[in-house]
């Protein structure tokens, strides 16, 4: 880290000439510019040029993982091939990526499993009095609860 050495009366010199003088009272140029639009139009995109970002941004992710593999392989002792580190690498990597995908989509099954355990449970322990199903005690439907015959009755109402 270099310092200049500036005394005072050079100091002030360089000072007083980078400051621009002007009366207090009028105002400054920043003031008399044109400001821009305070709500700007949104720049639109076509169909085509969304699809055109989307590959860009594909070619983007192919280049940084390759960085990236670029970079992890520079890790492994240069007695390994490049290529062969290379590859090794990216196995690696997809190997802990899956299992990782494993871990999670098992836990999130899971969650789904007990909370749907949980559910069926509290349905039955709930619901024990009523008769919802239109069914008896024995399992078996009465005739005037049979949805069938619900039904037909209703389309004979509106004949």
């Amino acid at each position: 880290m270099q310092i200049s050495a500036c005394t005072p009366s050079a100091c002030a010199v360089r000072f007083a000439a980078t400051r621009t003088l002007r009366p207090r009272h009028a105002p400054s140029a920043t003031l008399l510019q044109a400001r821009p639009p305070l709500h700007r139009a949104r720049h639109r995109h076509g169909a085509g040029q969304v699809h055109a970002e989307g590959g860009n941004q594909l070619e983007r992710v192919i280049k940084l993982g390759n960085s990236y593999a670029e970079t992890a392989s520079s890790l492994i002792p240069d007695s390994v091939p490049r290529p062969l580190a290379k590859a090794g690498v990216l196995g690696l990597t997809g190997v802990v990526s899956l299992w990782l995908l494993n871990k999670v989509v098992s836990t999130a099954l899971t969650v789904a499993v007990l909370a749907g355990a949980v559910f069926l449970w509290y349905k039955v322990s709930s619901g024990g009095d009523s008769d919802e199903g239109g069914s008896s005690s024995n399992g078996a439907y009465d005739d005037s609860d049979d949805p069938l015959s619900s039904a037909k009755r209703i389309m004979d109402k509106y004949k």
